[in-house]
Formats: structure tokens, C-alpha cells, sequence
């Protein structure tokens, strides 16, 4: 027997624990884990590097199309997903978008045709749901049936924010057909109020970001929707959980039994919202919604990544250009801190960064990464056959070098954003090759250009119990 690819001497995660052996892929999956495998057409000397599951990045933004006249994209489904490869993570799950009184279907359609023959790795689509109308509602169905079970819920921004009306139908709706409802948890009413006192007072600085969408506005609407989640039977996700009072509402709804999880994202474990107060207007490279906030909610995200009071880890994409801005600023443009843009770059430097904050300081072990950034997201988003290594499931892997020492560099950024906010940031530990469904899509940090195309869209099954 000849299997298609051999990785030889990994030490490998798995459900069971690591184990330090072989894994053989064959057509795609991972046939057999163990030492001494037969010989594979093509063999990779792991050298007792640390062989974990791809990632799979539940939360970015990717060849998103304006519905309500915001710059386009940077990034299309070419450039995000070598992204993506670059670093270690093997499936992507962006979203639909469509403004109030679209069709849902066709827009889902529309997003998803340029994937074909572009994307170097494997997604999934959540459908952004712009209102509750019967039109909107009538589609779920469908959308389900074709594999399409999660959607997402803004709660601020103007366009795209739902009432709790709104919130309340498209929960009942969800609840009905077993998807996973998602929410940009922000209150609305709160931001705009806080918002107007800052401009108000002639607070404008990139400082006061993070005081214009307080964290009682992100606490207050897990609260709200919680209770939502619970009086329909709904199953609730957060996005990007922000610092400790959002933390602690989700905490709550769990422990009254309110079925809900939680992430939070690349950006809230590196930096606080001392970087938004960086000379020269770099601060405006660390502006994203909801904000970053203080060194003790930094702190507490981590405890509760590692210990499990969050179920996953993301990046939240958000390729948007800033460097136009902050020229102008340096130039002397008088700017508020509103007036930048926002959205921060992290597909290529998510999981780095949560290797190097975690492994590498022991603030979890290579089985708690594994289960935050790869096996916990492909459950809830019902990604059968992804997210851990073990024979039958998918050849999605990613070999890092724990102890390489690098350095983060903009030019090294296979997304189009003119900016990281990771620029010059120390990381420890990197991956060294991807592999998506057997296929070798990244080795050494070049990536395999051949491969795009290989990317499939994958069906979700729903949420495992």
C-alpha cells in the first residue's frame, strides 16, 4: 500500500491526547495515526514538531460586498484564503451580506460565485439576516435544507442593526429548524448615546474609541438576547466577546441553562486600548468594534479561553484600508476617532498570535488550542469530518515549528490590507506547512498559488449536542 502523503516523526494532537508517531492521508482524509506507517508517494520528515488540526476561522469578513455604501473589499476569496493558509488555518466561515428588504437566497448566491475556482482551502457561509420580514423567514428553510444553519444578527450599526422584534422572530425561526443564530452583540440605543457625548464634549481622540461603545452596551445586549435565546429555544453565539463584563453576562446565561457560547478574537488577547493611544496616529490601526479594552479584560479573556468560559477563538477579519486616513491626520486633517474606518486584519496572524500568547507561555496546552481554534467551532457550525485529527476526517493539518522566533512584518501579508496592527510584534512558534484535505497549500511560508480552486464549499449539518 502506497498512501497519497506521510507525515514521518510528528509529535500529533489528537482527541486522545499527543502521541508522537506518523499520520498517513489518502484521498483527501486521514487514513491511519501511528508509528512505523507505510510509505506515502510523498513524504514530509516532521522532525518531532507539533502536528496540529487546521484552523478553522469562524468569524472573518472575505470578498464582502457593500450593501450600504461602505468601501469595497480588499480581500477576495484568492487573496483571504492564502491568508488564511499562510497561517495554519485550513477552513473559513465568512458571511453573506444583504441590506434590509433583499433576498437572502440570491444574495448567498451572488457571494458565493467568485469562490469557485479562487479559494485555496474550504468555507462554509453564515447568511447575514437584514430583517424579519416573511420573505426573509421563508427562505430559512431552503437555505437549510441546502446545508446553509447559521446565521448572523447585527445589533448596531445603521442598515444593518435589528430591533428586538426582529431578534425575537429570527430566533424562533432558527429554534424551529435547529441553526445556530450569531450575534454582533453591541446595544444599540447605548453606542449612539455615548458615542454623541464624546463628539459632544470635544473628546475626538483615537483614545476615546473605546469609551464611545462601552463595554455596558455589549454586556447589556448578551443579556437581552440571552433571554431571548431562552424563551424560544434558540441556540445562541456571541461574536467577539471583548473583556470581562461580556464575559461574565455569558457566564451567567449558561449558568441558567441558556444554550450559548462564545469567542472572542486574535486582536483582544494581543493588544489593549493603550494601542489606540499610540503617537502619530497609529493608533488608528487598533480601532475595531466592539473596542479593545483594559489590560485586567485582556487578562481575563485568556483565563477564560483557557479554562473554558470561551468555547473558540477568531479572527474577525475585517480588511478595510487605513493608511490614507492616518496620513491625512498626520498631515493635519483635524479627525475624530470616528472618521478612521475600522476592522482589523488577522486571518494571516490569528492563530500565530494564539499560539505564541498560549502554547508558548503555558497559558494552555496543544490540546486546548486544538479544541478552541479548530475541533469546538467545526461542532457548533456542524462541519462534519473537520477539526481533529484522527482517521476519516479530513486531511486538514497544520505542522508548526513551536519554537521558531519571528518577527510579525506587513510585507510578509498575503492579505491586501495596507496595514496589520501585528507589525513588528515578537511571536514564538509558527507554522511551518498547511494542509488542506491532503493537498499541500502552504510549506515553509510560500504558499502554493497552483492550489487555488481546491477549496470546496462544505455543508453544515447543525450543531452537535
Amino acid at each position: 500500500m502506497t498512501y497519497d502523503l506521510v507525515i514521518r516523526d510528528a509529535v500529533i494532537v489528537t482527541p486522545a491526547g499527543r502521541l508522537r508517531g506518523d499520520l498517513a492521508a489518502d484521498a483527501g482524509r486521514i487514513v491511519a495515526i501511528g508509528p512505523g506507517l507505510p510509505r506515502g508517494a510523498r513524504e514530509i520528515d516532521a522532525g518531532g514538531r507539533l502536528l496540529l488540526p487546521g484552523g478553522i476561522d469562524s468569524h472573518c469578513h472575505i470578498a464582502q460586498a457593500s450593501v450600504s455604501g461602505e468601501a469595497p473589499c480588499p480581500d477576495d476569496w484568492e487573496t483571504a484564503t492564502r491568508a488564511a493558509a499562510a497561517g495554519g488555518t485550513t477552513t473559513v466561515i465568512p458571511q453573506s451580506m444583504a441590506a434590509r428588504g433583499d433576498d437572502i437566497a440570491a444574495r448567498l448566491a451572488a457571494y458565493l460565485a467568485p469562490a469557485r475556482g479562487a479559494a485555496l482551502i474550504d468555507h462554509a457561509v453564515h447568511v447575514q439576516m437584514p430583517d424579519s420580514s416573511t420573505a426573509t423567514l421563508a427562505a430559512l428553510p431552503g437555505l437549510a435544507a441546502r446545508g446553509f444553519r447559521s446565521v448572523k444578527m447585527f445589533s448596531t450599526y445603521e442598515g444593518y442593526a435589528l430591533t428586538d422584534p426582529e431578534m425575537l422572530a429570527i430566533l424562533s425561526a432558527t429554534a424551529a429548524l435547529g441553526m445556530v443564530a450569531i450575534l454582533h452583540a453591541e446595544d444599540d440605543a447605548l453606542v449612539r448615546h455615548a458615542m454623541a457625548a464624546e463628539l459632544a464634549a470635544g473628546r475626538h481622540g483615537l483614545d476615546r474609541h473605546t469609551h464611545a461603545r462601552p463595554q455596558a452596551a455589549e454586556a447589556e445586549m448578551i443579556y437581552r438576547v440571552a433571554n431571548y435565546a431562552a424563551a424560544t429555544g434558540a441556540r445562541l453565539h456571541v461574536y467577539h466577546v471583548s473583556g470581562a463584563l461580556a464575559l461574565a453576562e455569558v457566564a451567567r446565561a449558561a449558568a441558567r441553562g441558556v444554550a450559548i457560547s462564545a469567542e472572542t478574537c486574535a486582536h483582544y488577547l494581543c493588544f489593549t486600548a493603550a494601542d489606540l493611544a499610540r503617537p502619530d496616529f497609529d493608533g488608528a490601526k487598533f480601532l475595531c468594534a466592539p473596542p479593545l479594552r483594559n489590560e485586567a479584560d485582556r487578562q481575563a479573556l485568556w483565563d477564560a479561553l483557557a479554562q473554558g468560559g470561551l468555547q473558540m477563538v477568531s479572527s474577525d477579519h475585517s480588511p478595510s484600508h487605513r493608511m490614507a486616513a492616518i496620513a491625512r491626520a498626520r498631515a493635519g486633517e483635524a479627525m475624530a476617532f470616528n472618521a478612521f474606518g475600522g476592522g482589523i486584519p488577522g486571518l494571516q496572524t490569528m492563530l500565530p498570535a494564539v499560539f505564541s500568547g498560549g502554547i508558548a507561555t503555558n497559558r494552555m496546552t496543544p490540546e486546548r488550542f486544538a479544541e478552541v481554534t479548530a475541533a469546538a467551532p467545526a461542532r457548533l457550525f456542524g462541519l462534519r469530518g473537520k477539526g481533529v485529527l484522527a482517521p476519516g476526517y479530513d486531511a486538514d493539518l497544520a505542522l508548526w515549528d513551536p519554537d521558531a522566533r519571528w518577527t510579525v512584518r506587513h510585507a510578509d501579508m498575503e492579505s491586501r490590507v495596507d496595514f496589520t496592527p501585528w507589525d513588528g510584534l515578537q511571536m514564538t512558534g509558527r507554522p511551518v506547512m498547511t494542509v488542506s484535505r491532503g493537498r499541500i497549500v502552504m510549506q515553509d511560508g510560500v504558499i502554493d498559488r497552483q492550489a487555488a480552486g481546491h477549496g470546496r464549499l462544505l455543508a453544515q449539518e447543525g450543531p452537535e449536542a
